[in-house]
């Protein structure tokens, strides 16, 4: 004869087998889920690709799914903030240091954001580094150089902007390298030489020997 089940004993199957679902789909999300390692990878890959793909949406997500934001590159020893300072992308920039980005960290030759911002020629990036806690004025590399001599070096409009800033900034307009050369014998930007006589540089070393 059949057995009839009786309604508890097919209650306890349902949960049993509802259980069962639940188990094989907790099991499915795990293997879903991807490493630390390739949330870092995706985290620098937004702050390394082509300037002007500024995809904070990006750096958000990789964030979230737990990638330590200060992660460096394994060849270039650069961390997603420095990454995204070299590419000019500002909104990541702003987010990172919203985050809670070391601003301190350098790249593989000890080069930090600051010093890439005022090379690149990017204000705003300085800007926003400083009122985030970075010393560019006294952040200097072990070259002996300081942002503000990377961007007198530059030969564009915003590698004078940049001066400029520094020296609002309070940086010293007659401050030497480590090799005895002031900004203005750095420089063959005309605008930043117009600058610099302005705020009182004294005149450029070949031009002093010449008096």
């Amino acid at each position: 004869a059949i057995q009839r089940i009786s309604n508890p004993e097919l209650t306890m199957r349902f949960v049993l087998l509802v259980l069962l679902l639940i188990l094989l789909l907790i099991g499915f999300c795990t293997s879903q889920q991807e490493s630390p390692e390739m949330g870092e990878a995706r985290l620098l890959s937004a702050c390394m690709g082509p300037r002007g793909e500024d995809a904070v949406d990006k750096v958000i997500l990789a964030l979230a799914d737990g990638a330590d934001i200060n992660v460096q590159d394994g060849k270039s020893g650069q961390t997603p903030l420095m990454a995204a300072v070299l590419r000019g992308k500002e909104k990541i920039v702003k987010y990172l240091l919203e985050q809670g980005a070391d601003v301190t960290i350098g790249e593989k030759q000890g080069y930090t954001a600051a010093h890439g911002a005022a090379f690149q020629g990017r204000k705003d990036i300085v800007d926003l580094l400083v009122k985030h806690g970075i010393d560019a004025k006294e952040d200097q590399h072990d070259d002996g150089y300081l942002p503000f001599h990377r961007a007198c070096w530059g030969r564009e409009k915003r590698h004078t902007e940049v001066v400029e800033y520094l020296l609002d900034l309070g940086v010293d307009v007659n401050v030497l390298s480590a090799n005895g050369k002031a900004c203005i014998d750095m420089t063959s930007n005309d605008e930043t030489i117009d600058l610099l006589l302005e705020r009182g540089s004294k005149p450029p070393q070949d031009k002093k020997d010449e008096l």
